[in-house]
């Protein structure tokens, strides 16, 4: 048999944020910013359907809320800008971690919703709203109950790209400054790293080479700074490996902790019953927070009535 559900929660991406009607839904919750006005629209018009009423919540983050407020009010969209009460606020992180410690499938599932998130806000068109430098990479994988933040290579990539371009245009400009000679500027961010390693032209400000002694030096610097490239390749190597631990036994007790092998338990392992003690003290909490809610919202329609 069917059981029917008064309350009823939907997660969902912005896959369902078009094209499907759900009856009676009261409040939509957005709780990351959409890609433009259009997306919040279709977002927030899940709910008040023909003619009925219905609430939209938009959280942001604090870089977010100036440039999304702007384009809201150029399209004539009113929104309204509410203040939590931090009193009503409460954190389920150690919930959390304990279910994150207990599953390494959640854990492997929070590592690949970090990693999908960071990927979404890079693709963004709208670097105004979206901006990947301002986000707390570590403050955000512990949100997930992540206790390392995981590495995202295209992001240090990005950096080193920008980094390496800043240092490319300013030694350019210089140059042309001095010598009056134009240089080529790479404006493609998804050039090699390896393009900006190289030095193209050299030029001494004291000094004017001809031409044949030009390109001479110019053989010669690209080759002194690739065997300087390799040497610092094979430095990277060595401390790789140096890094690497070789595999150790580790033996469990009968309630699954582990155990040096001189058999005193292991202080460097996550401690399953803290963890299980500390997941019973949140569910209790929980519950006594939801029944002061409930004791709470029948007084007050004790008061309503009268």
């Amino acid at each position: 048999f069917l059981q029917k559900k008064t309350n009823v929660c939907l997660l969902a991406t912005d896959v369902a944020s078009r094209g499907l009607d759900f009856p009676k839904v009261n409040w939509v919750v957005q709780i990351d910013c959409p890609e433009d006005v259009a997306q919040y629209i279709h977002r927030a018009g899940r709910t008040a359907r023909l003619n009925t009423s219905g609430e939209n919540l938009l959280v942001l983050l604090p870089h977010e809320v100036d440039p999304m407020l702007d384009s809201l009010e150029k399209n004539k969209i009113p929104i309204k800008q509410i203040k939590i009460d931090e009193r009503q606020l409460f954190s389920p992180l150690l919930k959390i971690q304990s279910l994150l410690a207990q599953s390494p499938e959640l854990k492997e599932s929070a590592k690949r919703a970090f990693v999908a998130y960071i990927k979404s806000i890079a693709l963004m068109k709208n670097k105004e709203v979206f901006q990947l430098h301002n986000l707390n990479l570590d403050e955000f994988a512990n949100s997930l109950g992540l206790s390392n933040t995981p590495r995202v290579r295209f992001v240090s990539r990005t950096l080193e790209r920008k980094r390496s371009k800043i240092l490319n245009t300013s030694d350019s400009e210089s140059k042309i400054k001095i010598t009056g000679i134009e240089t080529k500027d790479s404006s493609d961010e998804e050039q090699d790293l390896d393009d900006f390693l190289r030095i193209k032209h050299i030029h001494n400000s004291s000094h004017c080479f001809a031409s044949d002694d030009l390109q001479a030096s110019n053989v010669t610097t690209e080759s002194e700074d690739v065997k300087k490239i390799q040497k610092k390749r094979i430095s990277k190597v060595k401390l790789v490996k140096k890094s690497l631990h070789m595999s150790k036994r580790i033996v469990f007790d009968e309630d699954g902790a582990p155990v040096n092998t001189n058999g005193e338990q292991s202080n460097k392992f996550y401690d399953l019953k803290d963890a299980r003690f500390r997941l019973e003290q949140q569910d209790a909490d929980d519950k006594k927070r939801y029944k002061a809610l409930k004791k709470a919202k029948k007084n007050d329609y004790k008061r309503k009535g009268t």
